[in-house]
């Protein structure tokens, strides 16, 4: 993988996962600027985050040592390893997870650079 620049912003309004909650006790949002490797869809970025993980990163997140079976195309409904599809847009794809202790919903979004 090429570069990436790293940035923290503030929640962004018009995102899916903004309103996957009535409220939420935490949020964050970090955007990735990846350089010399350009995505022409989110199932393009979401496949690359999910295939190249760290083993300790893939463990937590998947609950699975192997690389998971990652679809060409998500769907709602769709798990990867323990993360459901609960929402997508051509742009953005929204995962969660729910547990004893907490719901969980991260998004991974392709926005144009320009």
């Amino acid at each position: 993988m090429g570069s990436v620049d790293i940035v923290e912003l503030p929640l962004d309004p018009a995102s899916l996962v903004a309103h996957s909650f009535e409220s939420a006790d935490y949020t964050d949002r970090f955007r990735a600027t990846v350089l010399h490797e350009p995505f022409e869809t989110v199932d393009q970025v979401a496949r690359r985050w999910f295939k190249r993980q760290p083993r300790i990163i893939r463990l937590l997140s998947t609950n699975v040592l192997r690389t998971p079976i990652v679809p060409r195309i998500f769907s709602v409904g769709q798990f990867v390893g323990s993360w459901k599809v609960v929402g997508r847009t051509a742009s953005e794809i929204v995962f969660g997870e729910s547990t004893i202790a907490f719901d969980y919903h991260y998004s991974i979004r392709l926005v144009d650079p320009g």
